[in-house]
């Protein structure tokens, strides 16, 4: 799978199936971990990487913090992100490659969501870092959404046991009977229905896949899926490697981490 694959799979079709699959809750519950953790005050500059259509960065200037700018490779996110965020004149947003990220020492924060920084290889991750790293001020930190490798890991296990499969095969049975008795609902015209398939591969612990959208007319459209799922302890290493000194991991409540936990929010230092 080359490094280009990104460009491929995160256009439209993707914004329109997975990107607006988020309500305002869940925005919420993001920004309340990335708020408190990096301790956010007015008038600090924030950079939004890997920004999606922007629903962080808006939700954070709804808060009263910015200047926040908001940097994704994907021009349909991008141009939704900018049709958002009219009127809001301390958001920003630019069409750019986190890997050609070009600032220097211009922010006090910067914050990743969605574990979606890991999509190629460890050298351009690191890469990446370095380059975030010299992006920030003495001091500035870095805030990572990172999935729990373990979890998921095991979960994968879990869901491909022949009895688990046989109950989720029931499940989808039983729920495909029930709507042919229930009201249908009216469909948003802007969403397209998306499935994934996973498999993780143990040697270089990556997650890979397919991706499958159903566009229009009745056409299933898929593209490829990837992403280095890290423990800890590499992605530790892979911090001071690039300019950083680690802080501290929680789950998105401030709690302690264990291996249940789905999601660790991770906090770093420029060194």
């Amino acid at each position: 799978m080359t490094s280009d694959w990104t460009a491929a799979t995160f256009d439209e079709n993707f914004l329109r199936a997975e990107g607006l699959n988020f309500d305002a809750r869940a925005t919420a519950f993001d920004c309340d971990a990335i708020f408190g953790l990096l301790k956010l005050q007015p008038g600090q500059r924030v950079l939004d990487l890997a920004c999606g259509h922007g629903r962080h960065s808006l939700e954070l200037a709804r808060r009263g913090l910015g200047p926040l700018v908001g940097l994704d490779s994907s021009e349909a996110a991008i141009k939704l992100a900018v049709s958002r965020a009219a009127g809001t004149s301390t958001v920003s947003f630019v069409l750019s490659d986190m890997r050609a990220l070009e600032f220097e020492a211009e922010f006090d924060a910067v914050f990743n969501v969605g574990n979606s920084l890991f999509y190629w290889d460890e050298a351009t991750h690191q890469n990446i870092l370095e380059r975030v790293a010299r992006a920030l001020k003495p001091g500035g930190l870095l805030f990572l959404d990172v999935y729990n490798r373990d979890r998921l890991v095991g979960d994968l296990a879990v869901k491909r046991h022949p009895a688990v499969r046989f109950y989720n095969r029931a499940r989808g049975i039983a729920g495909r009977v029930k709507r042919l008795f229930r009201p249908q609902k009216t469909r948003n015209p802007d969403r397209l229905r998306s499935s994934k398939t996973w498999n993780f591969d143990v040697e270089t612990g990556v997650m890979h896949g397919v991706m499958r959208v159903e566009v229009s007319g009745g056409n299933t459209r898929e593209t490829p899926i990837r992403t280095r799922l890290y423990t800890l302890t590499e992605l530790r290493t892979l911090l001071e490697r690039s300019g950083f000194v680690f802080e501290q991991v929680t789950g998105f409540g401030g709690e302690p981490i264990q291996v249940f936990t789905p999601r660790f929010a991770v906090l770093a230092r420029k060194a």
